[in-house]
């Protein structure tokens, strides 16, 4: 991979500032720069950003983009950021419905599913 540890463990708080911020323009590039990161970066390059834990990390990640997806309302955001929540789930691997990555991916789909809707009932 690209880029180093200590990049990464910097990195990522900014990363999260930006997709946790309530305007489009910083949510997509937060998402954008993460989504980079976790196309270029093998799985386990994030278990050393989280005190060697993937999962810590593919959980943390979940909640930041859960948050941010809930309250953006913007289509390119919502599309870069349903991107990100993709990547996120290849590196998490596949999944039970028993396992935490099941209930993520289950939750995302709902969100996802409910945001549609609201989205085609208000209008453009």
């Amino acid at each position: 991979p690209h880029v180093s540890q200590f990049m990464l463990t910097h990195a990522l708080p900014i990363l999260y500032t930006l997709i946790d911020s309530n305007k489009p323009a910083y949510q997509s590039l937060g998402g954008a720069v993460l989504l980079h990161l976790l196309t270029e970066c093998t799985p386990t390059t994030f278990s050393h950003s989280t005190n060697g834990d993937t999962a810590s990390f593919s959980e943390t990640t979940a909640q930041v983009l859960s948050m941010a997806c809930r309250c953006c309302r913007s289509p390119v955001a919502i599309t870069i950021l349903s991107h990100v929540r993709c990547e996120l789930f290849k590196i998490m691997g596949p999944s039970s419905h028993r396992l935490p990555s099941g209930m993520l991916r289950r939750e995302a789909t709902s969100e996802f599913f409910t945001l549609v809707k609201k989205s085609s009932h208000c209008g453009p």
